[in-house]
């Protein structure tokens, strides 16, 4: 103990601690008596009969108590309300064994009264099992109707994002809802690249929040039947918090969803609509990024193997004769049967 304690004695006459040196062993407590030490050691190794004070009880007083106890040379005697660990674990599994067996003869009793040879519990609360949900999105509906009609053939349900303002914007929105399928809006928004045009009805980060409300209002207004709303491009836009804040503010003000397409890694739309409490989702896999039909069978079975994973999986596909053969001709693979195909809006 040389080198831990000096010979000075605080004011209560325990010997003092040097600060600048650690003691050797972690149980020592400064204001224990260093001849008295093994007795508190003891008392700290004795685990079984720590005591546990009721509630409302300051437990800053066990070390204490138990110390001068060992030190007396007395058998402890708990006060009124305290009990051991041991005690206290006993008391906790006969409590959770007492529950068990309520719970059972109750499950028992509901299923002899109503003529069940299995607990009822089972059978009012079956366990939910559904197949794993694929939804499919097919983005940049609206410049060639023929072209999205390819994708009624794989009679499977498809959820289409139309893009506002252009020839075949209206058309395609109505002909796609006689057919039973889900429409969107493919909003415009800035990307990266200024040479490229996001097209009539787009926002960027330059505009006004003013402006950006009224864009999005308009273009939500000129497409019937919309449910929803996904991005077009908005690279630079969608990782802006700040102007992701109007536009998905009229999405919920009009009771919508919005599905990030995540045409960037840095996206913020997806949480900014969750903080917001904007029904939302993010996309999974693009189908058609190699415009191939062998491509596209393989983004389907890797969407099939997330779906699996994770109960459900959004893929996003465009308007392309290739893209159509290759959703197809995963629907005659066996992986294709182990999956359901579902609208967006089941997914929320």
């Amino acid at each position: 103990m040389s080198g831990v304690f000096s010979n000075r004695a605080n004011k209560d006459g325990c010997p003092r601690r040097r600060h600048q040196q650690s003691p050797p062993n972690p149980y020592i407590v400064l204001r224990v008596d260093p001849r008295r030490y093994h007795l508190y050691k003891e008392a700290r190794a004795n685990t079984q009969d720590r005591l546990i004070p009721p509630r409302g009880k300051p437990r800053g007083m066990r070390s204490l108590s138990r110390f001068n106890d060992l030190k007396k040379g007395r058998k402890r005697t708990p006060p009124e309300g305290w009990v051991t660990w041991q005690q206290a674990g006993e008391t906790r599994k006969k409590r959770m064994d007492r529950r068990s067996f309520l719970a059972k003869s109750a499950a028992f009793l509901m299923g002899g009264l109503f003529g069940s040879p299995i607990p009822v519990s089972a059978e009012i609360f079956p366990p939910v099992a559904h197949p794993p949900r694929i939804a499919l999105i097919i983005d940049d509906i609206g410049f060639n109707l023929r072209r999205a009609k390819l994708f009624l053939e794989t009679d499977i349900p498809i959820t289409f994002s139309v893009l506002p303002r252009v020839c075949w914007s209206v058309e395609s929105a109505l002909a796609l809802h006689a057919h039973g399928h889900e429409i969107m809006l493919h909003q415009p928004m800035e990307p990266f690249d200024t040479e490229v045009d996001p097209g009539p009805g787009a926002i960027f980060v330059d505009d006004r929040p003013e402006c950006i409300h009224q864009v999005v209002a308009e273009n939500i207004a000129t497409l019937p039947h919309v449910v929803g709303v996904n991005n077009n491009m908005g690279s630079r836009y969608t990782q802006q918090p700040k102007k992701m804040g109007p536009a998905l503010d009229v999405v919920r003000n009009r009771g919508l969803f919005f599905v990030d397409s995540m045409t960037t890694g840095h996206s913020t739309a997806y949480t900014c609509a969750r903080q917001m409490g904007v029904s939302s989702k993010r996309r999974d896999l693009f189908l058609d990024t190699q415009q191939d039909v062998s491509s596209v069978i393989r983004q389907m079975k890797r969407l099939q193997h997330r779906a699996r994973k994770h109960g459900s999986a959004i893929g996003i596909g465009h308007p392309r004769p290739d893209t159509a053969e290759g959703i197809m001709r995963f629907l005659e693979t066996p992986e294709s049967r182990d999956v359901a195909f579902v609208y967006i809006s089941q997914l929320f």
